[in-house]
């Protein structure tokens, strides 16, 4: 019975071991796998809001991508590797978008979006075209802060 707990716990404990191993030795596993997992909120995010941007149902697009914004903030950096995946997730339901109420479901997360990340270009533009169909006078601040 002892010898079979102990070729179980060898068959678990031995690939974590190796794996451990490599991280440490191998600084190229390392990133490998860092960049990996970075990845996983952004792919997460894609096919749950894939289905909606197909139905044009961007009030649940607008849901899925601030659950990746709460995922980056709580991350705990101002720029963080997750960025970039919340940009071409976003820049995929901006570029659906085509109606005034489509714009309108996003101005809240675009709004969480750009106070969390003032000085992003992509962010501060999506925001002002949004803006444009509901206040258009609101726009022209984040087109200006936009532009410097």
């Amino acid at each position: 019975m002892k010898r079979c707990i102990l070729s179980i716990s060898l068959i678990i404990f031995l690939p974590l071991f190796l794996f451990l191993m490599a991280m440490v030795i191998s600084p190229s596993v390392r990133f490998s796998v860092f960049r990996s997992v970075s990845e996983l909120p952004t792919i997460a995010t894609f096919f749950t809001i894939r289905k909606y941007i197909k139905a044009h149902d961007f009030v649940n697009s607008a849901v899925g991508l601030d659950r990746q914004l709460w995922v980056m903030t709580k991350s705990g950096t101002s720029r963080s590797s997750l960025l970039r995946g919340l940009i071409r997730n976003t820049e995929m339901v901006i570029a659906s978008a085509e109606l005034t109420r489509d714009f309108a479901a996003l101005q809240p997360f675009l709004k969480r979006f750009v106070a969390h990340q003032p000085n992003v270009f992509l962010p501060r533009l999506w925001l002002a075209k949004s803006l444009v169909y509901t206040d258009p006078k609101a726009a022209f601040p984040h087109l200006e802060k936009a532009a410097h």
